[in-house]
């Protein structure tokens, strides 16, 4: 993985991505309302109220309704970093947003053609932006068993975003363009964040990208 030292990975994670996700007022609060979520059906499946297959069934509509509000943008990001999910799920938080229908079709079109022209420094850029994501969570995660499964979750979540990314960087411009529609969305949300940051960041965090090798 990186070569960076730890207190440079913390500091552009105090000044970046925890900046981004504060301005985010609605993953906040979407984070907020399915973490709330969790410890509710956690409590009823502990005493016995609700049964496995109900459980399911009233998460399922819950987070239907928190994506109508939130949209599916917000709820993927929302999704990726709430801990305790997965494990009570029995499957991989993120999958609750992977299959709603995409909020802005042409949007997501333009953004794959452009993709496809992504630079070596500008792939690199992204691929150590989405590996401070990734510890970011893993921090706030913990070492507990819901901390290991959120963790497995959200790496099985970005594993393909990264290998793209990290094919573009050894030279392979058109890796991007086979990813599913579903990581397309999540490299938006990364691209849009990554384009808020100060260029002596992204610098940084293309330093960062280069030195990741990816399975």
């Amino acid at each position: 993985m990186s070569k960076w030292s730890s207190f440079k990975e913390s500091q552009l994670i105090t000044e970046s991505w925890r900046k981004f996700l504060t301005e985010g007022d609605q993953v906040l609060q979407a984070e907020g309302e399915i973490e709330a979520l969790v410890e509710r059906y956690r409590g009823m499946l502990h005493e016995g109220k609700i049964s496995e297959a109900q459980l399911q069934e009233g998460i399922k509509d819950e987070l239907q309704q928190l994506l109508n509000r939130y949209g599916k943008k917000a709820m993927m990001l929302a999704l990726a970093g709430t801990i305790g999910l997965g494990a009570l799920t029995g499957g991989p938080a993120a999958s609750y947003a992977a299959d709603a229908p995409t909020e802005e079709p042409i949007a997501t079109q333009q953004a794959t053609a452009e993709a496809s022209s992504m630079d070596v420094e500008e792939a690199a850029g992204l691929l150590g932006w989405v590996q401070l994501f990734q510890n970011n969570r893993a921090e706030r995660a913990g070492s507990g068993r819901e901390g290991i499964s959120a963790r497995a979750d959200l790496a099985q979540e970005l594993a393909p975003l990264q290998k793209a990314l990290r094919q573009v960087v050894d030279g392979d411009p058109s890796a991007l363009m086979q990813l599913d529609g579903h990581s397309h969305e999540l490299l938006q949300i990364f691209q849009k964040s990554f384009d808020k940051i100060p260029a002596a960041e992204k610098a940084e965090a293309a330093e960062m990208g280069h030195s990741i090798q990816v399975r």
